[in-house]
C-alpha cells in the first residue's frame, strides 16, 4: 500500500534561493572559485568574542535543558534591547518567548493565531517561508502587490482591499528580504490604524532591522504615539 505524505506539500512554493545554495554549496567542495550572493550568509566568521562566550558556557555545564521560555536574563537583555532600541517595553516575565531562530518564531506566531482556513496577508515579493509557513498550518495566502512603483510596499489602500472575513493576520518584513525596501514611521502607524479596526494581528519580521540606508527602519511594535495591543 502507498504511504501518503501531508497534501500540503504539494501547495508549498519551492525556495530558489535554497536550491541555488546548495548548487554552490556542491561546486565549491568541487573545487570551484565561487562567491555565492543568494544567502543572508557573512563572509566572515563568528567573531571571536561571540565563540569565546559560546565556549565558556559549555564549560560551565550549560548543556541541559533549561526554562521553556528562555533563561530570564537572557529574556531581560532582549527587553532591554527592545527599549533602548525601538522604545518598546515588554515585560520579559511573561511578554517574551526565546525561539531558537526567525523560522521558529514565525512558525509559534503563526500557530498560536490561525485555525485552518484562515488567511494570511503576505506583500510580493516576500521571502517564501512567509506564505509557505501558513500553508503549512492549514492557512490560506492572499498576495499583496508591492511593486517597485511604490517602492516595494503595498499601497496601503491594497491592504485594505485584501482583508477578507477570513483574514486574520497581516505579515511585514522590512527591511524587505529580497528588495530591502522599509516603510517610513506614518506608513506603520496607518497600517497599525488598519489592523486595530479589522481586529487583525500583525506578524512582524524585522531581522533585518539593523541592515539599512539612510534613515533607521522603525519597528511595527513602536508607532508614534502608541504601541499595539495586537503584535507579534
Amino acid at each position: 500500500m502507498e504511504r501518503l505524505l501531508n497534501q500540503q506539500f504539494d501547495l508549498l512554493r519551492p525556495s530558489a534561493t535554497v536550491a541555488m545554495a546548495d548548487r554552490i554549496l556542491a561546486l565549491k567542495a568541487a573545487g570551484r572559485p565561487i562567491i555565492g550572493l543568494q544567502v543572508g550568509d557573512p563572509d566572515f566568521a563568528t567573531p571571536a568574542s561571540v565563540r569565546e562566550t559560546a565556549l565558556r558556557a559549555l564549560e560551565a555545564g550549560l548543556t541541559h535543558y533549561g526554562p521553556s521560555q528562555g533563561t530570564l536574563d537572557l529574556r531581560q537583555a532582549i527587553a532591554a534591547k527592545l527599549l533602548r532600541d525601538e522604545g518598546v517595553g515588554y515585560d520579559p516575565a511573561t511578554e517574551i518567548l526565546v525561539t531558537h531562530g526567525g523560522i521558529h518564531a514565525y512558525h509559534t506566531a503563526l500557530q498560536a493565531i490561525l485555525n485552518p482556513g484562515d488567511e494570511v496577508l503576505v506583500p510580493d515579493p516576500s521571502w517564501a517561508t512567509h506564505a509557505n509557513m501558513a500553508v503549512m498550518l492549514r492557512g490560506t495566502v492572499a498576495r499583496v502587490p508591492a511593486p517597485a512603483e511604490t517602492g516595494f510596499l503595498p499601497a496601503l489602500d491594497a491592504w485594505a482591499q485584501a482583508v477578507t472575513p477570513r483574514t486574520r493576520a497581516l505579515v511585514l518584513n522590512y527591511p524587505s528580504n529580497p528588495t530591502g525596501a522599509y516603510p517610513d514611521p506614518a506608513y506603520l502607524e496607518a497600517l497599525q490604524g488598519l489592523a486595530e479596526a479589522r481586529g487583525l494581528w500583525i506578524v512582524s519580521d524585522e531581522v533585518y532591522g539593523s541592515l539599512y540606508y539612510g534613515e533607521r527602519p522603525g519597528s511595527a511594535a513602536a508607532p508614534p504615539a502608541r504601541r499595539p495591543a495586537r503584535s507579534w
